[in-house]
Order: structure tokens, then sequence, then C-alpha cells
């Protein structure tokens, strides 16, 4: 593995070389694939370097590299830690958070109408709230998909943030097995056989597997995930066209492996509360459309959400984060 990360890190040294010296931006996928032809590398060394691309970079931003920006694909900082997973799931948070609000449910949101002084937020059944303040927490992808009506429209600035930002795609594909057959590593990744397609699209086809049982001791349970373009692809296959190929897969490494008894399959782009995953700097971006999003109006709006977060998009803390600035923008903190 030593030799295989090395190929890979000569690779992204020029890429990292580029980034600063491109006149124009260009996607993250030319300039890995000029890198490549740089270093002069053989067929079985491109489909290294593209399957760790794959795993550390696509799967990580939830985007193909083909849409990623060369200039911006790593923007953000680095959160100090480890990753963290909740057995329970996030109503681990999400319930402690929530404690002594008045939560509506059942009640789609089809209309924000606002002036200099006021704000009214429309559900579909008719009914209309008013409010001092407002903080818009809707996904990015929901805003590029304007079935939530500004009245009136969003200035223009932000307008074109929302829809120069890209938002990517990572689905789970949740098996259960009666028993485990697999390696007792938290993670473990499967490349596609050798020779069998060079390209990061045929690399990025269930290559990263997290051991839930590693976890949770006697789940027997994998999580398999697919990011980027297959990931929009996976969506329109059935369920168990899907699970027949995860298992082919699998079954590369361990020939006998049996079927899931039980699965999870998620399918966000579909989600019409969703419609994607989290963001990501594409062609062309500027590190100043989080901000733009996140600029409240009027001191009346706010906005909140990983796609406001320049420094930590693409994760749960900057959601969390992004939240509690806008809170405290709405409402100041009493001294």
């Amino acid at each position: 593995l030593q030799q295989e990360q090395s190929i890979y890190d000569k690779t992204l040294k020029i890429v990292n070389f580029l980034q600063s010296n491109l006149i124009n931006d260009q996607p993250l996928s030319d300039s890995l694939d000029f890198a490549m032809n740089e270093l002069n590398l053989s067929s079985n060394e491109r489909e290294i370097v593209n399957f760790y691309s794959v795993d550390n970079i696509e799967l990580e931003y939830a985007t193909s590299c083909e849409k990623l920006s060369t200039y911006y694909y790593d923007i953000g900082l680095p959160l100090i830690g480890v990753d963290l997973l909740f057995p329970s799931g996030y109503n681990q948070i999400l319930d402690i958070l929530a404690q002594g609000l008045n939560i509506r449910f059942n009640s789609i949101v089809t209309l924000i109408k606002y002036s200099s002084n006021s704000v009214s937020v429309s559900i579909s059944n008719g009914q209309i709230y008013t409010a001092d303040k407002l903080i818009v927490t809707l996904p990015l992808g929901v805003l590029k998909s304007n079935v939530v009506t500004f009245d009136p429209p969003l200035p223009n600035y932000k307008q074109i943030a929302i829809q120069s930002l890209y938002f990517g795609l990572l689905n789970k594909f949740v098996l259960r097995f009666n028993q485990t057959f697999w390696s007792d590593k938290d993670f473990f990744y499967i490349m596609a056989p050798t020779g069998s397609g060079e390209s990061r699209y045929d690399q990025s086809q269930f290559a990263e597997y997290l051991n839930w049982d590693y976890y949770v001791p006697g789940t027997n349970t994998l999580i398999v995930f697919a990011s980027g373009d297959f990931a929009f692809n996976a969506e329109t296959l059935t369920d168990s066209q899907l699970i027949n190929q995860i298992m082919i897969k699998i079954k590369t490494v361990w020939p006998n492996a049996p079927q899931p008894i039980q699965y999870l399959i998620t399918r966000w782009n579909s989600d019409p509360f969703a419609r994607g995953s989290y963001t990501a700097c594409s062609v062309n971006c500027k590190p100043s459309y989080y901000s733009d999003i996140a600029q409240s109006i009027n001191d009346l709006i706010f906005f909140a959400g990983e796609h406001t977060s320049r420094d930590f998009s693409a994760t749960t803390n900057g959601a969390y984060l992004s939240g509690q600035n806008a809170a405290n923008l709405a409402i100041p903190p009493r001294k």
C-alpha cells in the first residue's frame, strides 16, 4: 500500500501546483489527468490513482472530480478530533436540542413573504405564520429547486450563489447479514478488479465499506457508500439491482458471502426535502458564495445550514455552528 499511496501523493503534488498556478479554473478531473500524464503512469497505476481519488476526494465531497473546482475543491478548515458515529442515529442529538420547542410537523413551506419589517411563512395547507425574525435552514438542493417561493425574490447576489454552488450526492446502502464474514477493521475498501476499467467512475462503484459491527457488535451489518455521478445514476436502479451489484463486488473478495437478510437504501436526490446531500465547490465557484447565502436580509431573514459555512461545509459541525450563528444574529445573547 505504501507504493500505491506514493503514486497518489505524487499525482496530488502536481495537482496542488496547478491549484496555485493555473490562470483559469478547470475541473479537478482535468488536473488529475494532466498529473497522471506528466508522471507517465501505466494503466494499472491510473486505476490506483483514480481509486484513491474516489476514496479521498469524491466520497469526501459527495461529488465527482469532473464537477469539482481545481482551485477550491478542498476549501475549508480541517476539523479537530475524530469522527463519531451515533448508534441510535442523530436523534441522540436532536431529541435533546428540541426539548421545549414548539415544532410543527407535516408543515410544508411553500412561500416566504417579507418586507422591510415583517415576514410570513405560508404552508401547503393554506396556514400562514407571521414572525419577528425567520431563520431559513432549507438545504441547498431545495433552494436550488425553487419549490419555496420568496416574495420579493431573493437578492440577485444570493440567487447567483445558490445556483453556482454544487450540491453533491452521497447515498448509503445498509446491509444486514445473518453473520459477519468480512474484515474486523472499521473501514475497508474494494477496488474494481485490475483491468476492469481505469476511470474514476468505474472505481467509484461501491468502493467504501463501513463495518457497523465494529461499533455495535452483533449487528452483522455493513454500510456501503456511493457518491457523485454514480450515486445519481444508482438512484434510477431498483433495490434488487443495487443489492445484486453490491454483492457482485463483495464476492470478488469473499466468494461465499451470503445474501443480506435486511437492507436499507437512501436516495437523497429523490427526497423532495433534501434533493441531494451536501455542498461542494464546482468549477468557477467563488469562496464568497457561502457567505453570500448566509447574509441576512433586512436583519429579518437569516440563513443557516452547511451550505452557509465556508470553513466547515459538508459537515454536521458546519450545519450546527451555522445555526448557532444565525440564532445569535437573530436574537443577540444578553450581556
